[in-house]
């Protein structure tokens, strides 16, 4: 489940670093690191008309930049290869921009998107900002309408992308629609779930094992 304070610190961030950028040859690209503030301007400073592969090893990041990004890449029709960890934002959007997607090491995983937090009780939301980064109640109604405004350019993102809204309302959940009572950090779909949910043309396999350092508890289904 995406917190409401972890919004705060992505739609915040001031930080000018962001992920890298690079170029593999004369076809494809890579992005690795986070997504922040920053990444729109540095794709479009190397992105090329003959490129028909993205690279992905990214955590997640800022959701604004993140689907921006998508909406600039889902025309190109571009195949995602990811190489690593692709989650949260990079799962949401970079990685369901392309037209046809390969997992050729790690996984892709959900965790909710903003409209599904939005979906929630707005006071409780809003007291969770209060209490835990300190905010007041004019800065709470400022997110509020930027969090709306966002949540409507994502939908229309996913509408254009043919994802499943489902998906992220699901995922958005600590159990991550499970029905267990677990707590999971995120959703690594089986390919009968991405297809149920939208996210059609996927190959490879997911490793859970991958990155398993970061402690994360993860469901495959």
């Amino acid at each position: 489940m995406i917190k409401p304070m972890v919004f705060v610190m992505l739609l915040c961030s001031l930080s000018a670093n962001g992920g890298t950028w690079e170029r593999i040859d004369h076809n494809a690209i890579r992005f690795r690191g986070d997504i922040q503030q920053g990444d729109f301007e540095r794709l479009e400073a190397i992105l090329s008309p003959d490129d028909r592969i993205l690279y992905l090893d990214s955590k997640g990041g800022d959701v604004e930049v993140g689907v921006r990004l998508a909406s600039h890449l889902l025309p190109r029709q571009l195949t995602v290869i990811v190489d690593g960890i692709c989650a949260s934002s990079c799962a949401n959007y970079l990685f369901t921009a392309g037209l046809n997607k390969e997992i050729r090491r790690g996984w892709v995983g959900f965790h909710g998107n903003l409209t599904a937090l939005m979906a929630q009780d707005w006071h409780e939301v809003a007291r969770k900002f209060k209490e835990e980064g300190g905010l007041s109640d004019q800065q709470i109604s400022e997110l509020h309408a930027r969090f709306m405004a966002l949540a409507g350019i994502e939908q229309k993102y996913l509408e254009r992308a043919g994802v499943d809204q489902a998906l992220f309302e699901r995922t958005q959940k600590p159990d991550k629609g499970m029905g267990d009572g677990v707590p999971y950090h995120f959703l690594v779909p089986r390919p009968e779930t991405f297809e149920r949910y939208g996210i059609r043309n996927v190959l490879g396999r997911q490793d859970l094992s991958w990155g398993a350092e970061l402690n994360l508890n993860k469901i495959h289904d």
